[in-house]
């Protein structure tokens, strides 16, 4: 019961820190993200089911990129206290990198994204250990999830801003176009 209820609690950090940065990046709720979007995705095993995503980010183009957060408290803990407990952190995420992988977000309903889930990972310092793992590395490449800590989850908000203020620049400019053509065309009717 003790270890349900940290999880909840890691499960709560995560996703209140992870919508704190997006806030801080300038995002709002409902525009720029979703929070818990509910949808259903169909498994490795074709059976249909309902996913509920962290964030879902929204980019140009109805796209969207998924980010889910991801704590291994527990275990990090262990290691922090003990670095004998360094390979029970890695089976943890190692796990989490799996049920990520079987939720299957590549095929649910309503979201068109690339074919990788963020995961979210808000311990900074465990990051390091993570990728200093080539093998764990590879493995949650093919499981088509990338693991990020903070630092690079602020340069992924970076880019998706700048490709949203890329997008706006080019509907703007298309306005512009479609108004010169109308009153182009108007005029030479008037002729």
């Amino acid at each position: 019961n003790a270890l349900s209820t940290n999880q909840n609690i890691k499960g709560a950090y995560g996703e209140g820190l992870l919508d704190t940065i997006l806030q801080y990046c300038g995002m709002q709720e409902g525009v720029h993200y979703s929070k818990q979007y509910v949808t259903q995705s169909v498994d490795v095993d074709g059976a249909t089911h309902t996913i509920r995503p962290d964030i879902v980010l929204n980019l140009p183009d109805n796209r969207c990129l998924i980010i889910d957060s991801k704590m291994t408290l527990t275990s990090y803990l262990e290691f922090v206290q003990d670095k004998e407990n360094l390979p029970r952190f890695k089976s943890e995420v190692k796990k989490r990198i799996v049920e990520l992988s079987e939720k299957n977000y590549q095929k649910a309903e309503g979201l068109y994204q690339p074919d990788f889930v963020l995961m979210y990972i808000p311990i900074e310092n465990s990051i390091h250990y993570l990728y200093e793992d080539l093998e764990l590395i590879n493995f949650a490449y093919r499981a088509n999830v990338v693991i990020v800590g903070t630092p690079s989850l602020l340069v992924t908000i970076r880019l998706v801003n700048q490709l949203m203020a890329q997008q706006k620049q080019q509907e703007s400019v298309n306005k512009i176009v479609q108004a010169g053509t109308n009153l182009y065309e108007t005029f030479a009717k008037f002729c």
